[in-house]
């Protein structure tokens, strides 16, 4: 087990720690850090426990702008076979799958968690919700038929993963182009994607 204050941590495994802000709140995050990579349908991770993947470094956060408060949250897969963080009577649901029996939630070497069922298919990945790292296999840019954006954002601060105000995206007037958003102010230079 890896223990240290409570976030999800990404190295070999995962690692469910917890940061604190002001408000002394958590927030189940994967950090590139190392225990086992899997939760199982009905299994509880606590925050004292661990799912690790090799780097120590924040990657993404499940509840980025909803941290819960208290020390009794858990990350876990529910009956629908959804990843959920689990806190009282408060259910924040992290993955949305349609029912499924049989699933695992499985922290990848690359650092992307994803949701499978029985059969190995992939229900949902944490490198569909980019947050502020980008790592190798994720995707920048926007899918025209269903409207989904995959973009970066910054956290609020080094202490608080909340959105904050600096966005890389794709201008899809722009193919292949990336601008630095800050707020609602677009960078005048734009990134070439190729």
């Amino acid at each position: 087990m890896h223990i240290s204050s409570n976030l999800i941590k990404a190295r070999n495994l995962f690692s469910v720690n917890r940061t604190f802000d002001e408000a002394c709140s958590t927030r189940f995050s994967i950090v590139v850090d190392g225990a086992t990579n899997i939760i199982s349908q009905g299994q509880n991770i606590t925050p004292s426990e661990s799912i690790v993947s090799a780097e120590k470094t924040v990657v993404w956060a499940a509840n980025r702008d909803f941290p819960v408060k208290g020390t009794s949250a858990v990350l876990t897969i529910n009956h629908e076979g959804n990843l959920v963080i689990i806190d009282g009577r408060i259910t924040y649901r992290v993955s949305e799958n349609s029912l499924s029996q049989n699933t695992s939630a499985l922290l990848l070497d690359s650092g992307n968690l994803i949701v499978r069922n029985e059969k190995f298919d992939r229900l949902w990945q944490s490198f569909d919700y980019p947050s502020n790292t980008f790592l190798p296999g994720m995707k920048l840019g926007y899918n025209l038929r269903t409207g989904k954006v995959w973009s970066l954002t910054s956290w609020k601060n080094a202490e608080d993963p909340s959105l904050g105000t600096a966005e890389l995206k794709m201008d899809p007037k722009q193919p292949n182009e990336y601008f630095l958003m800050s707020g609602s102010q677009m960078d005048t230079c734009p990134y070439g994607a190729g």
